[in-house]
Formats: structure tokens, C-alpha cells, sequence
């Protein structure tokens, strides 16, 4: 299960010619790639601090803002490339394939419904049977 906190789900679905829905690609930062550029920018500043005590000169130019880490998809569970979705809000069971225009309105219950969104996912296909 993968729990959605915010209307911005940092995937890409994939509705697949079997007719079956998979994930394309899971897009933004992971909450792991923004810790390690959080503590990178903080190095940077602490080796800034340590340069700054060194010399006694001044600028009378403000120093350059950090830039700030992208704020990671705010999302609990773990999700792959290829995983399959069999379920999506706790009405759409999609352990069978799909039409085209049940694609169409899935996408459109996605976008629409309120956070968190949970999804089931699997691995493989447990479809079908």
C-alpha cells in the first residue's frame, strides 16, 4: 500500500495494451535525496563560516542565498517502475484489465479525489483469475 498525502503524486501510470495499469516512472526527489542535498548545503555553509573566520577582510556585497532542496512527493510506501496498481481509493479494483474509458475515468477519479489517496500495488501480475 502506498498512501498519497498531496494532490501531487510524483508518478507517471501507465495504462498498458493488456489493459492492466502500471507505474511508468515515480518522479521527485525521495525523502533520501533531499536529506543528503540538506546536508550537503549545510557543509557548504559550514565550510563558508570556517573561510569567513579565516580572513579578516569584509565585503560590503550580501552573501548569495543557498539554494533550497526541492521539497520531496509527500508519500508513505515504497514504489517501483512496473509495479502494478490493483487498487486505487478503495473503489477501483483493478486486479482485471480496464477499458479505455475506464482509464479515462480513473485518471479523472485521481485527480479529483481527496488526500490521502491509497493505492495496492504489486510487483507482478497477480491479475487476472
Amino acid at each position: 500500500r502506498v498512501y498519497f498525502m498531496e494532490h501531487a503524486l510524483g508518478i507517471k501510470l501507465h495504462h498498458d495494451v493488456g489493459g492492466y495499469v502500471r507505474i511508468l516512472s515515480v518522479v521527485g526527489p525521495s525523502p533520501e535525496e533531499c536529506q543528503q542535498s540538506q546536508q550537503q548545503q549545510q557543509q557548504e555553509k559550514e565550510g563558508s563560516r570556517k573561510e569567513h573566520q579565516q580572513h579578516t577582510q569584509t565585503t560590503s556585497q550580501p552573501s548569495k542565498p543557498q539554494p533550497h532542496a526541492t521539497a520531496p512527493i509527500q508519500r508513505q510506501g515504497t514504489i517501483h517502475p512496473g509495479d502494478y496498481v490493483l487498487e486505487v481509493g478503495g473503489v477501483w479494483d483493478l486486479h482485471q484489465p480496464i477499458s479505455l474509458h475506464a482509464w479515462a475515468v480513473l485518471v479523472k477519479f485521481i485527480r479529483e479525489c481527496r488526500r490521502p489517496l491509497c493505492m495496492v500495488l504489486a510487483k507482478r501480475a497477480t491479475c487476472g483469475g
